[in-house]
């Protein structure tokens, strides 16, 4: 049955739309070597304690293009630290107490904590050498808002990747499938930024280019992204602004979003189907059933925002993508 939300008509399922499917598509996701991410490992490397330090360092000389490969470190205060490797986790052996994780954050903040209060607050950090870090800890809600984060209990730290093999593919299926829009759902650490990234480079270069524009509100495309194209990058803008700016400002022939899932969003994608410029949007889920049970994108599904939905897994030969039609 259809429900009603805010005035809007929408359904939990599929009432109001149709899938079908499309078929899979083998993308490569192999990484060529990137200053960028090498800079965001030495800076993480000068924060970490001793002993994870040691351990990391050993997980290198062993595993051969070491950075290339990890996407992810996770720092828990009390908890089990991790990393990603090729979308694997894997657990360190070592440790973190709450005076080291604060440590790490007076760091990163050059000990000017209240200079990032904005940031902290809504759950990341841009560190000076480079990269993303996800933070969680002890917030104070003022209003229904979060006002202030203490006593960091989680750091995540996101590694930037060069640039990734399957670009052209991903444009090849984008110009000949994706009339309005193009969904792709991952799990965490699967590759969806980079898929973007990707797809955002090969659109927006060659004779055939289009203007391309990335609105990144996390700060995780690089300015290697941009060159020899013709795509702008709206770094740090929230989405449903950077949207709105993307249409009326740019002149975008195409808007690459990342983790759509808000309220704000959902206006975003109404500004873009009265505009008529396809949108190319990421989100958390690790299966169709999934993204279709979660509300908000529901919502955006049954507005008819995307006419095709990919559902992106890891496997040995990179990532294989299970197409669907949106009817």
């Amino acid at each position: 049955m259809l429900a009603r939300e805010d005035g809007v008509e929408y359904t939990a399922l599929d009432e109001t739309y149709r899938i079908r499917e499309l078929g899979r598509m083998q993308i490569p996701f192999s990484y060529s070597s990137d200053d960028a991410a090498e800079s965001v490992y030495r800076g993480l490397m000068s924060l970490l304690p001793s002993g994870i330090r040691t351990e990391m360092e050993g997980m290198a000389a062993a595993f051969p293009s070491f950075v290339s490969h990890l996407s992810e470190v996770t720092l828990r205060s009390g908890g089990i630290c991790t990393l990603r490797l090729d979308g694997r986790l894997r657990r360190l052996r070592s440790g973190m107490g709450q005076m080291e994780m604060e440590g790490i954050l007076r760091a990163l903040t050059r000990g000017a904590m209240y200079a990032y209060h904005d940031r902290i607050r809504r759950g990341y950090l841009t560190p000076s050498f480079g990269g993303r870090v996800g933070i969680i800890g002890v917030a104070s809600v003022e209003e229904g808002d979060v006002g202030a984060v203490t006593r960091p209990s989680t750091l995540v730290f996101r590694i930037p990747k060069g640039r990734v093999c399957g670009g052209e593919r991903l444009a090849s299926f984008f110009r000949r499938e994706v009339k309005v829009g193009w969904l792709l759902l991952s799990a965490p650490g699967v590759g969806k930024t980079s898929a973007l990234r990707a797809l955002a480079r090969a659109l927006s270069r060659g004779e055939g280019g289009c203007v391309c524009v990335a609105v990144d509100e996390r700060e995780e495309f690089l300015s290697s992204d941009r060159e020899g194209g013709t795509l702008d990058v709206l770094s740090g803008y929230p989405r449903a602004l950077g949207m709105e700016i993307a249409l009326r400002s740019l002149g975008a022939q195409v808007i690459l979003v990342d983790e759509i899932g808000s309220e704000e969003d959902v206006e975003g994608m109404r500004q873009h189907l009265l505009a008529g410029v396809p949108i190319v949007a990421t989100a958390h889920a690790s299966s169709l059933e999934e993204g279709m049970r979660r509300p908000l994108l529901s919502r955006i599904l049954s507005m008819h925002a995307f006419d095709v939905v990919s559902v992106m897994k890891r496997d040995r030969e990179g990532v294989l993508m299970e197409n669907y039609r949106v009817l």
